[in-house]
């Protein structure tokens, strides 16, 4: 069993919650830092590639989302790490991206009210990658005086990776590609997710998602605790929604929705994403209308195709079997709990995150 990921609270203007979260989760960080900068390294990204690349996301972040560039540059203040470096961490996805690395992060689902023992909305994800990140992950609370606060589970330095708000709304992100993707200009992923949860309706954030200029695929479930989910997968250019079938939704790393409209590139590498999102839809239909908690800790514990399976484990061999399932993340936005496990939930529990204020 393993202990929980370490909270920490920032609040003020971007700016300063930016320094508040350099300054407590400053270690991690160093930790993040140094991963990435190794992972760029081994992908033969050259530093003078990266600094091209962090120079052309810096004017884009600076552009269109000055607050967020604001707390970048908070965070590299208060950890003392230059703030290229932070710019780096939020745009890891879009830098490996471009050495053709593909990060499968996850299986994600919805539960709708209509689908619950209890009538809470839930929506969460197993988030796939390097087990090594469990060093430097974190659950970031941020408070708001203009907008809701936050609860976000993240690899530490970077601006969101999943949670829901105080209003309600989740938001849960898992990797897609297509031909054509790392093109054009885009927001880094880590940007979108965080304005998304400082929306202050679903109608904001979803504005926020299908507005937002994009340089690769990805896919989203966006929920809300009144009972509205949405499954988008985004291309560059385009984006192909599904909605919720008795109440349930589920998504891992291929198109379903835009299959026939896109090459997809993804499922070529991790073809067991077709059976991971079969498997989720059965466990959790199997359990509808009466879903619990349980049995979505036990649908993310899934075993079937083993170890390439929803809870995923690591493989010596290396390749794609080098991810594991990091982390295990369940969001009662209904509730406003947030549960996260730390490594595989078939062998770790949930430790439970709430807001500070209610």
């Amino acid at each position: 069993m393993s202990t929980g990921f370490p909270k920490f609270v920032v609040s003020g203007n971007s700016y300063q919650k930016g320094v508040m979260y350099g300054e407590q989760a400053k270690d991690r960080i160093e930790k993040s830092v140094a991963f990435y900068n190794s992972t760029f390294k081994k992908r033969n990204i050259s530093d003078e590639m990266l600094a091209k690349l962090v120079e052309k996301f810096r004017k884009i972040i600076e552009r269109e989302y000055p607050e967020q560039y604001q707390q970048i540059k908070g965070i590299a203040e208060g950890s003392g790490i230059p703030v290229e470096q932070i710019i780096a961490l939020n745009c890891r996805s879009e830098i490996l991206q471009t050495a053709r690395l593909m990060a499968p992060e996850c299986t994600v689902f919805a539960a709708m009210p209509e689908a619950t023992a209890n009538g809470h909305a839930y929506c969460g994800q197993n988030w796939d990658w390097y087990p090594e990140c469990a060093e430097f992950a974190i659950v970031l609370e941020a408070q708001n005086d203009d907008g809701p606060d936050c609860l976000i589970f993240v690899e530490a330095g970077m601006l969101c990776r999943n949670g829901m708000n105080s209003v309600g709304i989740g938001v849960c992100g898992n990797g897609l590609t297509a031909k054509g993707d790392a093109q054009q200009e885009g927001i880094p992923i880590p940007l979108v997710r965080r304005s998304i949860l400082e929306s202050k309706s679903y109608g904001y954030a979803v504005e926020i998602l299908l507005c937002s200029q994009r340089a690769s695929s990805a896919n989203y479930i966006l929920a809300d605790k009144a009972g509205v989910a949405i499954n988008f997968e985004l291309t560059p250019n385009d984006f192909f929604q599904m909605y919720p079938e008795n109440g349930i939704l589920a998504h891992a790393n291929h198109f379903i929705a835009g299959r026939g409209f896109v090459e997809d590139v993804f499922v070529k590498v991790f073809p067991d994403s077709v059976y991971r999102y079969l498997r989720a839809k059965e466990i959790l239909n199997a359990a509808a209308p009466k879903i619990t908690l349980d049995d979505i800790k036990a649908m993310f514990s899934d075993h079937f195709g083993y170890p390439r399976s929803i809870c995923r484990h690591f493989e010596e061999k290396g390749g794609v079997g080098q991810y594991e399932t990091v982390a295990s993340i369940i969001m009662d936005l209904t509730a406003g709990i947030l549960y996260v496990s730390n490594g595989p939930p078939c062998e770790n529990e949930y430790h439970e995150y709430t807001f500070s204020k209610k």
